[in-house]
């Protein structure tokens, strides 16, 4: 499935990054409004990325289900005490976003 969407309004976007993970891990996330509901679409990598390996996405009727989803997806990479080895931290910074905007095709408003 191809979600470089350029004609969804994006809603909420996460970008979180393992920077301590070998290659460089990173996970995008967002939610986008489509013509039937909502849409929450992830891509995962390395590269801090720079190399997409996964993609998935999730359609929901209502933001509240997708927003639970988006929460919940977020709160669980970002657990201190995760057991994976990757340890993910939410990047806040407007040019990350922008320039990830860019390499996935995502538009951010």
């Amino acid at each position: 499935m191809q979600l470089r969407i350029h004609t969804a309004k994006v809603l909420k976007i996460a970008y979180l990054e393992a920077p301590e993970s070998p290659r460089r891990a990173f996970y995008l996330l967002w939610i986008e409004k489509t013509g039937r509901g909502f849409r929450v679409c992830k891509e995962s990598g390395v590269g801090a990325g720079c190399a997409t390996l996964h993609r998935k996405a999730w359609e929901f009727d209502t933001i509240e289900e997708a927003e639970k989803l988006f929460s919940k997806v977020v709160r669980r990479k970002t657990l201190p005490n995760r057991k994976s080895p990757r340890q993910y931290r939410a990047i806040r910074s407007a040019e990350t976003i922008c320039a990830l905007s860019s390499v996935t095709g995502v538009n951010v408003e």
